[in-house]
């Protein structure tokens, strides 16, 4: 089992490294400008340059993040018996106040 654990371990290794060396052939890439704009994009609504940097539209990179509030705000709630749908609706709304 061991032995198992250990080959698993070096592939794994293996399969990173090598997501790792593919991902750092993108020279064009500027984190700072991601970051930025994914700050613009999800707390002053601010699309365009969050669209632009993942050559989408606006209204797919708006979609896309409120998507993920969404999703992000369902998993808070995923393990609570006590809250209803309409109680997590009322905290979304509080929250974008």
């Amino acid at each position: 089992m061991k032995k198992i654990k250990h080959i698993l371990g070096i592939i794994l290794g293996m399969i990173m490294g090598i997501a790792m060396l593919a991902c750092s052939k993108q020279p064009d890439f500027d984190a700072k400008s991601y970051v930025q704009s994914s700050l613009d994009a999800y707390y002053h609504g601010e699309y365009k340059d969050y669209a632009n940097l993942l050559e989408l539209s606006e209204k797919d990179a708006k979609k896309e993040i409120e998507e993920d509030y969404n999703e992000s705000i369902q998993q808070q709630f995923d393990d609570s018996d006590n809250i209803t749908d309409k109680g997590i609706a009322d905290y979304t709304e509080k929250l974008l106040l």
